[in-house]
């Protein structure tokens, strides 16, 4: 299975510091430094990823792979594309590859249903770490597929109010997904995660990995498979 693809806000986008002016081979692993990481996700390595691009050299596409405060480690080269030098303080935006698209394409075929809901009222964020959805896969011996989707509205400016999503691998390895990394100003941040392939009989929840201590949230979110 590949890496999760993360998305965290429409039209993420921030200044890398330093890194990124050369041209190395496709595939160099390199350490940026970016200005901010507050519009993008919390990038893991060898579980989760996102993907940007330079608007002012968009043939070379970057895939981040961990992220630790503002230092990213990418991948240059991504997709296929060469590398190619960018301006010193160059902007990038987040960008859907071809290849994550591509990767959708089962969930077109399958017939989903809906799993579990916040419904229009949503979820308050507590200073706690409930569990906001939960869902248990029929007990059948086949895989199931979950999709989680929704949005964290900030009304105003959280500390803490992380998201995680929990699930069980088909051959039984528990794994944890933070979907939302908390710590957000005012607005609206999607959070998406596509295509997780869980255990029969096992439980998938979303809930508070930490508690909002300051602030206020409120989460939409479903849960979607087959």
């Amino acid at each position: 299975m590949g890496l999760i693809e993360l998305f965290t806000a429409d039209r993420a986008t921030t200044t890398v510091t330093s890194g990124g002016t050369d041209a190395p081979v496709s595939g160099t692993v390199e350490t940026w430094i970016v200005a901010s990481s507050a519009m993008f996700g919390a990038a893991t390595t060898g579980i989760s990823q996102f993907h940007v691009s330079d608007p002012f050299a968009p043939s070379e596409i970057i895939a981040v792979t961990n992220v630790s405060g503002t230092t990213w480690t990418v991948t240059r080269g991504a997709d296929g594309t060469t590398p190619v030098p960018h301006a010193a303080g160059f902007v990038v935006y987040q960008v859907a590859t071809a290849g994550y698209l591509a990767s959708l394409a089962p969930l077109a075929v399958a017939a989903l249903t809906l799993l579990a809901t916040t419904g229009t009222s949503g979820f308050a964020l507590q200073n706690a770490t409930p569990a906001i959805l939960t869902w248990t896969a029929p007990s059948d011996g086949a895989g199931h597929r979950v999709f989680l989707m929704g949005e964290v509205h900030v009304t105003s400016p959280e500390t803490g109010g992380a998201l995680a999503l929990s699930t069980t691998f088909p051959d039984g390895t528990a794994n944890v997904v933070t979907v939302q990394a908390g710590g957000l100003s005012n607005g609206g941040y999607a959070m998406t995660l596509a295509g997780r392939m869980v255990k029969a009989g096992s439980t998938v929840t979303l809930a508070q990995s930490a508690a909002l201590t300051a602030g206020a949230a409120v989460a939409f979110a479903e849960l979607w498979g087959s």
